[in-house]
């Protein structure tokens, strides 16, 4: 398991519409929907704390917030 963010300023985000919908091929309310607490790089921690909540160990959330990215990154370039 692991995480990918498509986080971007404010400044920079592109508004979601029906357009956008359709060519991510994805229903209008899921990209509008996001997660409260979860919409700019700088609440990342909320996840944290939130996976500490619901009980995964702190193996599991480096493994999700970066380690296993790391070891599948290794494995492909050796």
């Amino acid at each position: 398991m692991g995480l990918g963010t498509d986080f971007t300023s404010d400044a920079l985000a592109t508004s979601v519409d029906e357009g956008l919908a359709r060519q991510a091929m994805v229903d209008l309310e899921v990209l509008q929907s996001g997660i409260p607490g979860l919409n700019r790089i700088d609440e990342l921690p909320n996840l944290t704390e939130e996976m500490v909540k619901r009980g995964f160990s702190e193996e599991e959330i480096e493994k999700i917030l970066g380690k296993n990215f790391l070891r599948v990154f290794e494995e492909v370039l050796v």
